[in-house]
């Protein structure tokens, strides 16, 4: 194609080399962006690159910074299993749920007014001895898993775990125990669902913010218990395969999985002024 191009005359040369500078200065039109080489263009640029990294620059003089003490808050030296165990289920916790288990059993008892041959009818009030092998025991299910309650006392083989027939209470008794555990006196007016267990819910939270402090960078996020029983916010959800019913807990934690701070969802939520509901329930 290059021998096909017309070959410029002696004139056009010389004309072409008089005006050389015209040309340079931009009188011929170039496939190009004329943007590169803008000088106004150019200084915009670098006015919104500076802008771009002052934006990103962080003022130290008014970044909040944590200053708390982190990590455990009491010493733990020389302090067994039992001893961190009771950091967070104190006496006074002890103390709460034997008063108001045994106010439940009696109002069952003047209530239903029980035969003869009712095991109400021989119930005694429990103690603080008693509730802590009561609750060992919840416990310890929780780690040996049988089908029912009653297959923890059961001396079939299939079912036998020798620590549960050495421990000193009887099927009858747990049972009884367990249908009048209480944290909370009926008699008072009910503000909320989560009533009947708001009383020994502040005081756990409490201990645990007692016994620990988190640093800079605790994690947000919900978790749920499985329960499939009677309960007004139990929450179904069916993208959850290992527990799609249970109860909705929002907790705060380390990067080291302590639980510091957690909220029960009892099916209703309300939004801070200013946030919509995901982000109130970070703040709350």
């Amino acid at each position: 194609m290059s021998e096909n191009r017309k070959k410029l005359t002696d004139k056009e040369l010389e004309y072409y080399a008089n005006h050389l500078s015209e040309i340079s200065d931009g009188s011929v039109d170039f496939d190009s962006d004329d943007s590169i080489a803008d000088p106004d263009f150019c200084s915009g640029s670098e006015i919104s690159s500076e802008q771009s990294e002052s934006d990103q620059e962080i003022d130290s003089d008014s970044d909040d910074r944590f200053t708390g003490t982190q990590g455990t808050l009491i010493p733990i030296e020389g302090k067994d299993v039992r001893d961190i165990y009771r950091l967070f289920l104190t006496d006074e916790i002890i103390q709460l749920m034997v008063q108001q288990t045994n106010v439940r059993a009696r109002e069952i008892i003047a209530n239903k007014k029980p035969r003869t041959s009712s095991r109400f009818s021989r119930w005694h009030d429990t103690n603080e001895d008693e509730m802590e092998l009561f609750i060992g025991v919840i416990m310890l299910m929780g780690v040996i898993n049988f089908p029912t309650i009653e297959s923890y006392w059961k001396k079939d083989p299939i079912y036998y775990h020798e620590i549960f027939h050495k421990i000193p209470i009887s099927y009858n008794r747990f049972t009884l125990l367990l249908k009048c555990w209480h944290f909370q006196d009926n008699t008072l007016p009910s503000t909320s669902r989560l009533d009947k267990i708001n009383p020994i819910l502040s005081i756990i939270q409490n201990n645990i913010k007692t016994v620990y402090c988190p640093g800079d960078t605790v994690v947000v996020d919900e978790t749920m218990v499985p329960f499939r029983g009677r309960l007004k916010f139990r929450q179904y959800n069916p993208s959850k395969a290992r527990c799609s019913y249970g109860i909705k807990l929002y907790k705060v934690c380390t990067p080291n999985g302590y639980t510091w701070h957690l909220k029960i969802y009892d099916g209703v939520s309300t939004a801070i002024d200013g946030l919509d509901l995901p982000g109130s329930t970070v703040v709350n």
